[in-house]
């Protein structure tokens, strides 16, 4: 399906108050199609939502936007918390703050425009994977890993390990971003392609993969969901991998 940045489209970004990068974005790329949504915005007066009958409306920077006018999401935020919601009285934050994130996945959930990234049910921006997990995922798409044990001491304090029990010392980290079919970072191409592969395993839209040397050549570290704007190149580029131009395809 393509979607197109039409007259009067605005593309939502979904951040925390405190989220400096997201709340500048509109600025730093000249771009006054992005509009930001924060916490805060969900208790004004103006957002509805049909489960399964496709309509919606949100209100954004004091305008209500219907989901027909909504060209894309950019999510970057995990979850709804009580700091995020000082307009409410401090008794009702944390029952407030659990409905608006239920709220947000459902919709997220249901939103016919490109989302990047689609919620889980415990995280608004794509999977929330301890490091385990994604290692897992990572050896189950093909990709060689540093393999990772986990030891609790009786005093709870964790240590993550290598395969070795040793922890690991890296040499070096490189670090690949990936937006749609493309690609960010120092990485070779072999490199990019376990990143790709991963992304596409994972079902996210932009994906961070981390891989480290601890003296026996690059392998998987860990991955993180985490839309990455603060790189201008890559910001540009996801925003213009999830709407495309007029006329144009995805």
């Amino acid at each position: 399906m393509t979607f197109a940045a039409g007259p009067g489209k605005r593309t939502v970004l979904l951040a925390s108050a405190a989220d400096e990068v997201a709340l500048g974005l509109p600025a730093r790329l000249s771009r006054p199609d992005i509009v930001v949504v924060t916490p805060a915005d969900l208790s004004q007066p103006g957002w509805y939502f049909r489960p399964g009958a496709g309509g919606s409306a949100i209100v954004a920077e004091g305008q209500v936007l219907g989901s027909e006018q909504i060209a894309a999401v950019v999510t970057r935020l995990p979850w709804v918390s009580e700091s995020e919601l000082p307009q409410i009285v401090p008794a009702d934050r944390a029952y407030v703050a659990a409905e608006m994130h239920a709220f947000l996945v459902a919709w997220l959930s249901e939103l016919a425009c490109p989302v990047a990234n689609r919620p889980s049910p415990n995280c608004l921006c794509g999977p929330f994977w301890r490091h385990e997990r994604w290692v897992a995922e990572a050896a189950r798409a093909g990709l060689v890993v540093v393999r990772a044990r986990r030891s609790v001491d009786a005093h709870g304090a964790q240590d993550a390990q290598d395969a070795q029990g040793a922890p690991a010392r890296l040499q070096r980290v490189i670090s690949i971003t990936v937006v749609g079919k493309r690609c960010f970072g120092e990485g070779d191409e072999a490199l990019r392609e376990h990143a790709l592969s991963l992304a596409r395993a994972t079902g996210v839209e932009t994906l961070t993969v981390h891989f480290g040397d601890a003296g026996a050549g690059l392998r998987f570290l860990t991955a993180n969901p985490w839309p990455c704007l603060e790189d201008d190149e890559v910001a540009s580029a996801l925003l213009d991998h999830l709407v495309a131009p007029t006329g144009a395809g995805r």
